[in-house]
């Protein structure tokens, strides 16, 4: 996740489309992994018997993160457009986000390492 929020917030000062695609493509080699990581972490924590219950219940995030995600960042790029000189347009509001999103996954990264270790 440290990867995929560097990658991220390195999207804020894509300038030319070969930029962007290449870091969209790094940004998709460091999610892909994610998904079928967690899985099989799942596979060893969970018996048989309760497995495929509890692989349902992290697929079921997918669709949760849309229909909270995606007001979340419509709020981003409203509220962020003009900010930092970055003004009016979609590439600048964009550029707005692509900062605050990582922000908040190495916050929340952070938290989960400080409840980790305190355990």
């Amino acid at each position: 996740m440290i990867t995929w929020a560097i990658i991220s917030g390195l999207m804020m000062f894509a300038k030319t489309a070969a930029m962007f695609y290449t870091l969209r493509f790094l940004l998709s080699l460091a999610e892909a992994g994610l998904s079928p990581g967690v899985t099989l972490y799942l596979t060893y924590w969970f018996p048989p018997e309760r497995r495929g219950k509890i692989i349902a219940l992290f697929m079921t995030g997918v669709p949760i993160s849309g229909v909270l995600g995606g007001p979340f960042s419509g709020w981003i790029l409203h509220s962020m457009s003009g900010t930092h000189g970055l003004v009016g347009s979609v590439l600048a509001a964009g550029r707005s986000a692509a900062c605050t999103r990582p922000s908040a996954i190495i916050i929340a990264m952070q938290g989960s390492t400080v409840n980790s270790t305190a355990r």
